[in-house]
């Protein structure tokens, strides 16, 4: 596997304006595809530096939509091919294959009043079958050949956001799941020589890049 990921990080090099030596990357793979994210090393090595020397322990980092959309998953019909999150910032789509992305986008909300038509219109077009969206969010999406899911109200959103996020995190500090992506690995994966030292102070952490 190891050899599979840097593997992976040279290729997703050829999309990025920085060398695979300079990031830190993850990745879902499947059959025939691979989805990865990646950060550059130096903006949160001394973050988590920080966090490790002040005795907290770091156990993963992963990019808090990616571990909203994983929790709802694992609440939704298996028959749904995507998630439509509305965040703070703008909206968040992801294609799924049996319950693992395979696609992430991102679009600022201030871009345009129905989010991701081309992408939609596109899978949709391209499948040759219906698709399903799950949306959490206002907008209205109109796709022939796209059933839309709404799931919830706006009111009750963000508590349910929170909410899930804090399973999900909860999930990963007990052991009992592992997320979608996890860049605590190579050289954001620091530790603390003076741990075992500090009894009564360590604590876990989950580091969440937003």
């Amino acid at each position: 596997l190891r050899g599979d990921r840097e593997a992976l990080t040279f290729l997703l090099e050829e999309q990025l304006p920085v060398g695979a030596e300079q990031i830190v990357a993850d990745f879902v793979t499947s059959e025939n595809h691979a989805l990865g994210i990646a950060v550059e090393t130096q903006a949160y090595r001394p973050l988590v530096l920080a966090l490790e020397q002040a005795g907290l322990q770091v156990q993963a980092i992963a990019p808090a939509a990616t571990i909203l959309a994983q929790e709802i998953c694992k609440s939704t019909s298996d028959e749904d091919n995507f998630v439509l999150l509305d965040g703070t910032d703008g909206w968040e789509l992801f294609q799924l294959q049996d319950g693992a992305p395979t696609h992430w986008w991102f679009q600022s909300s201030s871009m345009a009043e129905t989010p991701f038509h081309t992408e939609l219109l596109t899978a949709s077009a391209l499948a040759g079958r219906p698709l399903r969206l799950r949306t959490f969010a206002d907008a209205d999406i109109e796709i022939p050949g796209l059933e839309v899911v709404k799931a919830d109200t706006a009111a009750s959103r963000q508590t349910t956001f929170e909410a899930r996020i804090h399973d999900g995190l909860r999930h990963v500090a007990d052991g009992s799941e592992k997320l979608w992506f996890d860049l605590h690995r190579g050289q954001l994966a620091i530790g603390d020589p003076l741990r075992e030292l500090r009894g009564p102070m360590r604590m876990l952490a989950i580091a969440i890049l937003c």
